[in-house]
């Protein structure tokens, strides 16, 4: 019987892949997923386990060992998720596994995504919304105007998404902006000290866009937003507005 760890690991795997963290989001491949969840999560959670073990009972003459399988499975679809990113990941080997179809031409361009088809979101999503009870929370990604030099900024250095502003609007909705680009020296710095690291990922930003954005609700009053209002015959109303 197949170590317990080992499904529980491959399913953790297969939520992460299928992003099931991010279910109140509402546009591109996460409202296809929303509306095939109920589907997803039985696959997950009892088919493909059924379909591993069918498939090992007609070959049980191989001696085929269940943990292998699960390994291999994982493994092979470790390989090709990184930060929200589907991509094949550079792998080492003592002796070359890839074997590039060739048929004499004098140049042949390849690449590690060849054979699939790969669009890197975090650059292609430009605005998108989500729902928190009555309220309607958009993301909007902004061009900033950043002088690299000027602020330190390498433009060829990996970027990230950063806070830029909070703007208020009517019908319980919020806009929140975000800039795409390089850290300056002093943001680098800012986060570090903030999360008590020594590096930069990507969660550490968003622990400090998070931080960001709350001082800026507590500032703009954005907070006052979710309370009643006093009509000018001095009832409250019935709603926030």
């Amino acid at each position: 019987m197949v170590n317990q760890e080992l499904i529980e690991k491959l399913k953790h795997l297969l939520k992460k892949l299928f992003q099931f963290e991010n279910n109140d989001l509402d546009f591109g491949i996460y409202r296809i997923i929303n509306i095939k969840r109920k589907e997803i999560s039985e696959f997950i959670e009892t088919d493909l386990f059924k379909s591993i073990s069918q498939e090992l009972e007609k070959h049980k003459n191989q001696q085929i060992s269940e943990e292998v399988v699960y390994n291999n499975i994982i493994n092979f679809f470790s390989r090709y998720y990184d930060n929200g990113d589907f991509i094949s990941k550079r792998r080492y080997s003592k002796s070359n596994k890839y074997l590039i179809p060739y048929n004499g031409e004098e140049v042949y361009l390849y690449w590690a995504t060849n054979d699939q088809y790969y669009i890197k979101t975090a650059e292609t999503f430009k605005n998108y919304s989500f729902k928190i009870g009555n309220w309607k929370i958009k993301f909007e990604i902004i061009d900033e105007d950043v002088e690299f030099e000027k602020n330190n900024i390498k433009e060829t250095q990996n970027k990230y998404f950063i806070f830029n502003s909070i703007e208020p609007l009517s019908n319980n909705i919020i806009n929140i902006r975000f800039g795409y680009r390089g850290l300056s020296s002093e943001e680098e710095e800012l986060i570090k000290e903030e999360v008590g690291k020594k590096s930069i990922k990507k969660d550490y930003v968003n622990i400090y866009n998070l931080n960001r954005i709350k001082e800026t609700v507590e500032i703009s009053s954005v907070e006052e937003l979710k309370t009643k209002h006093q009509k000018l015959n001095g009832d409250l109303t019935d709603k926030t507005e």
